[in-house]
């Protein structure tokens, strides 16, 4: 796992005020305060953090031997990104509306994003098909890089493939951001809006995760079971402010299409045991987190947009950890109690990543196609459709340099069709592709190896635009913009 250390310096700092002072003067009525001095103080001193992000999951939860997790390795680099020119870091602001001007409150006069209907995902009346992307970093890259360009051009490419939807982490992964957003969030929203802003202007939807990680809200030494257990204590609380404030804040932009609670929670559930981890986490404890955070969402956001919980595919022995402490094999019916588990009345759709193009169901090996047609039974039976938060190829983590060939890169991309194929042939009607890179916008300048598996998605969307299972022209006609304005 790599650590980026983020270190004060003038120059840093000097860059970020020009950024803010030039997002203040391109826009009308900007607040007064946007460049108080708390906030100045706020972007410095989280520049000093040091953030793990490699494994973007709550907790690097050890895996045993047959087990299948996600590496959100795949495609990282080793190289920092290059330092923007003063002209980029302008422009890249240059648009962003002070809140002070925007009329967030304005509701849409549609049903705005997807929702779950007969046990199906529905957009603006009709079933909807889709294939996106994951955009890890798009609304929080610039709280740890303050000179990060702007991400318009990853947004083109983004579009350019024909892709209608993507997965957006908008929350800390540790602290960054978190300083302004308790002392100036009038800044903090700066940074946010453009992803929206960007969504609205090029008409892609977002799945937004409302806490990627609990980080930013646990004391020190403070466990993940202790967290969410004591749902009392001040750090929740606070989870519960900021998840309010973002929810409450984009409800009504038509680019929000749906809402996950978190990322892969469920992998670190019942490991203590086993592996001598101390996250005090159960799948009791979960399933009661879920319980207790899904009406909120539902009811913040006010539309019935759909809530899932953002869970990995459960651990093949799942239900043998949480009851026997072991890893024996799950059966079917155990795999679907573990499933069922984390299911509340207000999710719309329930949620798992896929890497491996075999899976251990019932104690057997089999295909990728045969284990999400085992999960899409499953999800029927709970009246809600099968979500794919994530999906590529795993076997390629921590493969960079000169080891990255093109029979490696080539391999890789047969075996991200097969995972592909299998999710088209299981009919699941949301799937997101996993593309990321810890030092840059992975979309900006797309390697070959994104690039290939874009294509795949692109043809994909194309054949469901095709047969009537995309229409998203009309939605986006009937729906008004809240931060982009034209």
């Amino acid at each position: 796992m790599k650590c980026y250390t983020f270190k004060r310096s003038l120059w840093v700092f000097s860059a970020v005020l020009m950024l803010l002072t030039a997002c203040s003067s391109k826009t009308t009525n900007t607040s007064s305060n946007a460049l108080s001095l708390s906030a100045e103080s706020a972007i410095v001193s989280e520049s000093d953090d040091t953030i793990s992000m490699d494994n973007q999951s709550t907790v690097s939860a050890a895996s045993n031997a047959a087990e299948v997790t996600s590496s959100k390795r795949t495609v990282t680099s080793s190289k920092k990104a290059s330092t923007p020119s003063k002209a980029e870091v302008i422009s890249s602001n240059k648009a962003v509306t002070s809140s002070n001007t925007l009329d967030i409150n304005r509701k849409q006069s549609i049903r705005p994003g997807l929702y779950l209907e007969n046990g199906v995902i529905k957009l603006n009346g009709e079933k909807f098909y889709g294939i996106g992307t994951n955009y890890y970093d798009l609304a929080t890259r610039q709280f740890y890089d303050p000179l990060a360009p702007t991400f318009e051009k990853g947004v083109k490419t983004v579009k350019s493939y024909g892709i209608p939807m993507i997965r957006v982490r908008l929350s800390a992964w540790g602290s960054e951001g978190m300083s302004l957003f308790w002392n100036d969030r009038e800044t903090y929203w700066v940074v946010m809006d453009q992803a929206v802003r960007l969504c609205e202007q090029y008409e892609i939807g977002i799945i937004g995760t409302l806490a990627w990680t609990t980080n930013p809200y646990m004391t020190q030494g403070e466990t993940n079971g202790h967290f969410l257990k004591n749902k009392n204590s001040e750090g929740y609380k606070k989870m519960l402010t900021y998840m309010e404030a973002v929810v409450t804040r984009y409800r009504n932009s038509p680019a929000i299409w749906g809402w996950e609670v978190g990322n892969e929670f469920n992998l670190a559930v019942d490991l203590d045991k086993v592996q001598g981890t101390n996250y005090e986490l159960t799948a009791a404890l979960l399933a009661d987190f879920y319980k207790d955070i899904t009406p909120r969402i539902a009811k913040w956001d006010g539309y019935g947009r759909i809530i899932t919980t953002g869970n990995s595919q459960n651990r093949h022995a799942a239900w043998n950890l949480y009851h026997n402490n072991n890893w024996g094999n799950d059966t079917a019916e155990q795999t679907a109690e573990m499933m069922k588990m984390y299911d509340t009345p207000e999710m719309g759709m329930s949620s798992i990543h896929v890497y491996n193009v075999t899976q251990i169901f019932g104690g057997k090996t089999i295909t990728l196609s045969e284990y999400l047609s085992e999960m899409v039974k499953i999800c029927k039976s709970m009246g809600k459709p099968l979500y794919i938060g994530e999906y590529c190829d795993d076997t390629v983590n921590g493969i960079t340099g000169a080891a990255w060939t093109s029979e490696v890169e080539a391999q890789a991309l047969n075996r991200f069709k097969q995972l592909h194929n299998a999710i088209i042939e299981n009919d699941v009607q949301l799937s997101f592709i996993w593309a990321q890179n810890n030092d840059k916008d992975v979309y900006r300048n797309p390697s070959t190896y994104v690039q290939g598996m874009l294509k795949y998605a692109k043809q994909a969307n194309a054949d469901m635009v095709k047969s009537g299972k995309q229409k998203v022209g009309t939605y986006w006609s009937k729906t008004h913009n809240v931060f982009y304005q034209r």
